[in-house]
């Protein structure tokens, strides 16, 4: 990411970014049909730019994952098809991992305890089989559909109370 420069834009709710974020998203043909773009751009965490151009987009929302017990901030990253097959992705995720890390940290009220991402490339979870990647992104599961659930834990967070305990299976506490 030599020559490109990396954007926080994390609740700044800044029109420009949103712009050239939609404006992004639209060249590439990236947002489902039927999606609000104004709704993803409030989603945004980051825009690269090459020069005056965007090159990727990560967003980020704030969801409780019950089997979790906490509160992630569930990544998403987006790289123009000409800078798929170059290795800069991970960089843009340790970027938005750093920013979204920062916020979490000044905002303890929010009690998100870490960043989650749910893996829609099947060609990236073929490619990348080991449960622990770069930028601590450690393999938790699947989702009923099939993809990989991964989350990097922020260096506050914490363990919610102790579940309680099973009467059956796995998880069952002895007498």
């Amino acid at each position: 990411m030599s020559d490109s420069v990396f954007v926080p834009a994390w609740r700044k709710n800044d029109p420009k970014l949103e712009a050239d974020a939609i404006a992004f998203w639209e060249a590439q043909n990236l947002l489902p049909q039927g999606l609000d773009p104004q709704k993803r751009a409030r989603e945004l965490c980051g825009l690269v730019y090459r020069g005056d151009e965007v090159i990727a987009v990560s967003t980020a929302v704030v969801q409780e994952l019950t089997h979790l017990r906490c509160r992630l901030a569930l990544y998403r990253c987006a790289a123009a098809r000409s800078m798929r097959r170059e290795p800069f992705s991970l960089q843009v995720t340790e970027e938005s991992f750093a920013h979204l890390q920062k916020w979490s940290l000044e905002n303890p009220n929010e009690k998100v305890m870490g960043m989650g991402a749910i893996i829609e490339s099947r060609l990236l979870a073929r490619h990348m089989p080991s449960v622990f990647w770069p930028v601590g992104l450690i393999f938790m599961g699947y989702m009923p559909n099939g993809q990989q659930l991964r989350v990097a834990w922020f260096k506050h967070a914490t363990v919610n109370e102790a579940a309680p305990k099973r009467r059956h299976g796995f998880g069952q506490v002895p007498a």
